[in-house]
């Protein structure tokens, strides 16, 4: 990719907005920036979240609220490009940058430090050399530079997929947009524009460079021939080399107001205030009902038979009809299979399709026994179909989209869905009444823009599913924005992983949709629009304020 691949491909007018609002902030430096006496020769200072929402407003670009990734805004161009971008500012003279954070994951690599510290020590006690070190711990980095890679790899195509749609579009382009401050040698003060690209990790080029130093062996470096990435243990740190001089693709100048604490003092009766940039409207109002509920439960866990796990709930058949289901399977394989393996088979079968209980204890072991035969269904693949389709009755793209208390919300919010949609919804025990025709909508997932029908299903009307894309929805939400395999599991590990564990739906009264995106919540500060659990964590934190 060039490195000017989208600011190349940017409107100027855009472009000559972005650069007024961000140099017109920069130039009240001199009120935010703290210099030593006698310093008149400070850097341009730039508010990194005033950043991010100028260059949402500049170019329209959707904010990217998914934690852990670097992605800051998603761009669609009318000429069609499709950009993600990580937005980033920092000082042209600086070194690595952090671009994500693996605090979650990293205790499962916490055999590998203390193997990297105990080699450590050997060498230091021999007195041996960072090479030395190098050389004796290279696999180990390898190891973990893999397992970094891959973690890295998923939120990316997690984003990209957010954006690419149910299509999914292949013309997604992702880069980081940097920001700059230096000035000359006659110290004018400059902002230096950069771009480089945002790929994915190459896991077939990674090569170690090694250890940071003898006194951090827990801190290397590696790259895929695109990219030096140094990762940082303790607070599991990635960080990378932007290669600040040869990324550069536009310079500002930066002028000073006279006096910025005057310019602050008098801005209300400024004769020139006509001037400053009025923000319109948005298709979105400020009276514009949104909800917002995370994907876990209040013990941090997803529900392994419901929602996005839909397709590992219990089978649809009778009771007595999955006791005829397992006597016909071991009965069609039982030349096949010793007799031990047939009584075993048939525990197991008892276990995941006949349980004694419902309790959590029962769930846990089912799911635990559902891999051990799928271990066994792989190692004998004469059987491997039958033998999955047994144990799974559902399709294996079957989700639907939680709704957390869901009575009350319909019974609350009887119009966000659509006009009286929640009104006699259901009977008294919770029963849909409603014909499916009169509890279906528009949904419009961001940022792709894509829209797809759904419709309020199942008691307590507590999912919303998709009437005649089920497939479509369900395939694009499992492989594609959580990153899952044919029938794994959703659970709180991979939420970590990919900075996603709550969804907004907001009514867009312009589009006459509902609005869907997947975001990240911080359950000790919850947005003010949240439902369902978190909601009582929302007057906590003010009042702690």
């Amino acid at each position: 990719m060039k490195k000017q691949e989208m600011w190349d491909n940017l409107p100027e007018t855009q472009k000559n907005k972005y650069k007024k609002l961000i140099t017109n902030f920069a130039s009240l430096t001199e009120a935010f920036t703290q210099k030593s006496f006698g310093d008149k020769h400070v850097k341009p200072f730039i508010n990194s979240k005033y950043q991010e929402t100028a260059f949402q407003y500049a170019f329209k670009a959707v904010e990217e609220d998914i934690a852990n990734t670097s992605f800051d805004a998603s761009l669609l161009t009318k000429s069609g490009n499709k950009y993600l971008v990580g937005i980033k500012s920092f000082l042209y003279s600086s070194g690595d940058q952090k671009i994500a954070q693996f605090k979650s994951v990293s205790t499962k690599w916490t055999k590998l430090f203390d193997e990297i510290r105990k080699n450590a020590k050997k060498i230091k006690a021999d007195h041996g050399t960072k090479r030395q070190l190098d050389k004796l711990n290279y696999d180990i980095y390898l190891e973990l530079a893999t397992n970094i890679s891959r973690l890295r790899n998923e939120r990316i195509r997690s984003s990209k997929a957010q954006l690419r749609g149910f299509d999914n579009d292949d013309t997604v382009v992702s880069v980081y947009h940097v920001l700059m401050p230096s000035s000359t040698k006659d110290h004018k003060p400059l902002i230096h524009v950069g771009e480089t690209s945002y790929t994915e990790i190459n896991l077939d080029k990674l090569k170690v460079l090694g250890c940071t130093s003898l006194k951090t062996p827990n801190n290397f470096r590696f790259t895929d021939g695109v990219h030096v990435y140094k990762y940082a243990s303790a607070d599991s740190q990635l960080f990378m080399t932007f290669d600040n001089k040869n990324i550069v693709v536009d310079t500002w100048d930066v002028k000073y107001v006279s006096d910025a604490m005057k310019f602050f003092e008098e801005l209300n009766e400024s004769e020139g205030q006509e001037e400053f940039i009025s923000i319109p409207k948005s298709e979105y109002h400020v009276d514009v009902p949104s909800f917002s509920w995370m994907l876990t439960d209040k013990n941090g866990q997803v529900n392994t038979r419901s929602g996005i796990n839909e397709f590992n709930a219990q089978s649809k058949y009778s009771k007595n009809e999955r006791k005829e289901k397992i006597k016909e399977f071991l009965s069609k394989y039982k030349d096949k299979l010793t007799e031990e393996e047939l009584e075993n088979l048939r525990n197991d079968l008892f276990t995941v399709l006949l349980p004694m209980k419902k309790s959590n204890k029962e769930i846990i072991l089912g799911n635990e026994t559902k891999e051990k035969i799928k271990l066994f269904a792989k190692e004998h693949a004469f059987l491997e179909n039958d033998l999955i389709d047994l144990i799974y009755s559902r399709p294996h793209n079957e989700v639907y989209i939680p709704i957390p208390d869901s009575k009350q919300f319909h019974k609350d919010h009887p119009n966000f869905f659509g006009d009286h949609l929640g009104i006699n919804l259901m009977d008294k025990k919770g029963k849909i009444i409603k014909e499916q025709k009169d509890r279906t909508f528009m949904m419009r997932f961001l940022p792709s823009g894509n829209e797809i029908e759904g419709y309020i299903n199942q008691e307590r009307g507590k999912a919303i599913q998709s009437p005649h894309s089920q497939s479509t929805l369900g395939k694009w939400l499992r492989s594609n924005v959580f990153q899952l395999k044919d029938l794994e599991l959703l659970d709180a590990e991979k939420l970590d992983i990919l900075g996603i564990n709550a969804i907004r739906m907001v009514k867009n009264k312009v589009k006459k949709t509902i609005d869907v995106q997947f975001i990240w919540i911080d359950p000790e500060n919850p947005p003010e629009d949240a439902i369902g659990w978190v909601k009582q964590n929302i007057k906590k934190s003010s009042d702690e304020v």
